[in-house]
């Protein structure tokens, strides 16, 4: 009896380890969302920021250039109401 007890256990957990191996298999896929089309720049232009950045005292950041040449959005819903940032 106990030999047969044994062997359902077995068979039992053979059944639930393939079960989560093909659930595993079907993991990534299953509530995946499509990946995002990347934005285009206008008129195919590309930023260009200059050479890496290869030491934490570099004086000309990239960073710096990206961020002195950003507008500020005024128009966005988000900001209505919102006091302006102090100088």
């Amino acid at each position: 009896m106990a030999n047969e007890i044994d062997k359902t256990i077995e068979e039992l957990e053979a059944e639930v380890r393939a079960e989560i191996e093909e659930a595993m298999h079907d993991a990534p896929k299953k509530s995946a969302v499509p990946a995002e089309p990347m934005k285009k720049q206008k008129n195919g232009e590309v930023q260009d920021t200059g050479k890496a950045v290869v030491s934490p005292t570099q004086g000309d950041s990239p960073a710096k250039k990206v961020a002195a040449a950003a507008k500020e959005v005024g128009s966005d819903k988000a900001q209505k109401g919102e006091v302006p940032p102090e100088k």
